[in-house]
């Protein structure tokens, strides 16, 4: 087993963007290009498609870790007045505060551990790009839902993988899809706004109404908000590959309970063997008081455990 531990670096990384006024962050550097941005189409292949190839490795390593919180903590309670300042006022104040929907954003366990964290691979080496098997496509969950119970988005976090790259060049569907679900007693209106891949979307959603929604894989996280109940807030990260996942908070929908050993744990699958990957991570409130996630490069063994360092910013 490779056991390994990283710390948060001073710098924002690549992955912290500012593509909305609700954004998290200041826009990716030029040198990490994002290797999720769809390729542009035309008669020919583009240099930037015929350069890419795929990682090698057998896909069937693992990566467990967890993230380990270090030093002093937010003022939850301010975090909490902060946000139930921005409801007061709003349409239908009284039910969603019924409905105890107000919840900061971090999300501490009993043992020292930050759930709600991003945290991926993506390729080393520039123009790469990792050949997913067939069995990790055929396995991917076709449905994905974001519902709204009590004016708040829950799952507040998601990881999607609705497409990869076939043969390095094109964007392949995986038959994923992500329905949006108002699934309260009122209407509320459900903004995604992410990156050049994603554009924004924002449409109303009565009371107990659906819509199926299609995301590509982009570097940029796509933010959900409602303009009826600006404080709802929910992130989604989207990728070309499934080697994703978020340091547990809850699990199926089910929100642990803060006492649980899982609670911010991670777990990636199917990984390729020997390839040198980057390491990554991130959380919404990377550049609001969060400091930054450092990128590390790895060599994958079979199994691999990382601890990765969260802190707030000196």
């Amino acid at each position: 087993m490779r056991v390994r531990g990283w710390m948060l670096a001073g710098l924002v990384p690549a992955l912290a963007v500012s593509f909305l006024v609700l954004g998290c962050g200041p826009k990716p550097s030029d040198d990490e290009e994002s290797s999720y941005r769809p390729r542009p189409r035309g008669k020919g292949k583009s240099k930037a498609q015929a350069a890419l190839k795929a990682v090698e490795g057998k896909y069937e390593g693992k990566i467990t870790g967890k993230v380990v919180w270090s030093g002093r903590k937010p003022d939850l309670e301010n975090e909490t007045q902060k946000l139930l300042a921005q409801l007061k006022g709003t349409q239908n104040e009284q039910h969603c505060i019924a409905g105890n929907s107000v919840e900061h954003a971090y999300k501490f366990g009993d043992n020292g551990t930050l759930g709600n964290v991003f945290v991926w691979i993506e390729p080393a080496d520039a123009g790469s790009y990792f050949q997913v098997p067939q069995d990790q496509i055929d396995r991917v969950e076709k449905k994905v839902e974001l519902g709204q119970p009590n004016c708040e988005f829950h799952p507040h976090c998601l990881v999607l993988f609705p497409a990869f790259r076939k043969g390095g060049q094109a964007l392949e569907p995986t038959g994923q899809e992500l329905l949006v679900k108002n699934d309260d007693t009122v209407s509320h209106n459900t903004k995604l706004a992410g990156g050049t891949a994603n554009p924004t979307k924002d449409e109303t959603l009565p009371a107990r109404s659906s819509k199926a929604v299609q995301l590509q894989p982009d570097k940029q996280q796509v933010t959900v908000s409602c303009s009826i109940h600006p404080y709802m807030r929910g992130y989604i990260r989207v990728f070309d590959h499934p080697y994703a996942a978020l340091s547990r908070a809850q699990v199926k929908g089910v929100s642990l309970k803060s006492s649980d050993p899982k609670f911010g744990t991670f777990e990636i699958d199917g990984v390729p063997v020997g390839a040198r990957v980057r390491l990554m991570a991130w959380h919404e409130k990377v550049g609001e008081g969060l400091a930054a996630f450092a990128t590390k490069t790895i060599t994958l063994g079979k199994t691999n455990e990382e601890t990765i360092e969260a802190k707030l910013a000196e």
